[in-house]
């Protein structure tokens, strides 16, 4: 005859183990997304990289093919990667300057009209990558650009500059199009960053004798380096996977005859590269083997900029 301990620590252990499983099955949705759309086509990737295949035709194992003409026989890879530097050094840290006036500037106690300023300092960060590429392609246009005609109509110049087709001024303007995009979604962050910063310090200042620029670079910059450190960083990562932009203005969409990756290739980033490899000349095997060394190139300058932001944190 089983007594009642033996009857009762059964069923608890087993609506125990009923109750455990409760957070698996809200979890699992995320978790079946997870691995079909994010861990599957990473590992699916990966294999391909030591593959030939051109997506229609049976794969054919190439071994290490792929990594060794990224490496040693195919000189756009390490071109892509200068580029892309270039013009994240031409574009990141103005961003970061001009956005961080701005969002000081709307802090500022003067300031009237502050949400409609902030609306439309954040209207070009959303608004379609289409529409940027159409708006800064009329700017920009050779024959018929609006300042072109500004510049000779002024007599600052007298003929129409080609800046889409010179390759100092294309990586300018793609710079001013990453500038002008992104700069209000830094400042949103910038202006929470100092908005959590107490009126206390600043006020203390101003008994001190401080002026708005000491207080500015000696209290407001400092106190902001998290939020820095996280707009560095993702600055980095964001840079090194530029797309959108140069692809509108020099695919031959959008500016009519204008050279894929720009003239003499100085607007061609890493992930154009990838996407010319993989899905104009179908040459999967390749293009995953690109993918995998922008993912080693990304990866060691985004660990290097946080190690950089985050030294003497520990002292």
């Amino acid at each position: 005859m089983k007594t009642i301990q033996q009857t009762v620590v059964p069923a608890l252990h087993t609506g125990k183990r009923k109750r455990n499983m409760t957070p698996y099955v809200f979890i699992a949705p995320f978790l079946i997304i997870l691995v079909v759309f994010h861990l599957a086509p990473i590992l699916f990737t990966f294999v391909i990289s030591f593959t030939r295949w051109d997506g229609l035709s049976p794969m054919k194992f190439a071994g290490l093919a792929n990594y060794s003409r990224l490496l040693f026989r195919d000189n756009r890879f390490f071109l892509t990667i200068y580029n892309t530097f270039i013009i994240m050094l031409l574009s990141m840290p103005v961003n970061i300057a001009f956005a961080l006036v701005i969002s000081h500037l709307m802090n500022s106690r003067l300031m009237r009209f502050r949400r409609f300023f902030q609306l439309s300092n954040f209207l070009p960060y959303i608004t379609t990558p289409v529409a940027i590429g159409l708006i800064w392609a009329i700017l920009f246009d050779w024959k018929y650009g609006t300042i072109n005609r500004i510049l000779v109509n002024t007599g600052l110049v007298g003929e129409p500059v080609n800046w889409l087709g010179n390759p100092g001024f294309a990586r300018v303007v793609l710079a001013l199009i990453i500038i002008w995009k992104n700069y209000g979604y830094l400042s949103v962050l910038f202006l929470a960053g100092i908005s959590a910063i107490s009126m206390e310090i600043y006020e203390a200042a101003i008994v001190d004798g401080a002026t708005s620029l000491q207080t500015f670079f000696r209290i407001t910059i400092p106190l902001l380096k998290p939020v820095l450190t996280f707009v560095i960083v993702t600055g980095v990562i964001g840079g090194l996977q530029l797309f959108e932009e140069p692809f509108l203005l020099f695919s031959g969409g959008l500016t009519g005859p204008q050279p894929f990756g720009g003239p003499e290739l100085a607007c061609l980033t890493m992930v154009m590269n990838f996407y010319d490899a993989a899905f104009q000349y179908f040459d999967f095997g390749f293009g995953a083997a690109i993918a995998y060394g922008m993912f080693l190139v990304i990866a060691v300058f985004s660990f290097a900029s946080l190690k950089m932001m985050m030294r003497g944190e520990d002292k």
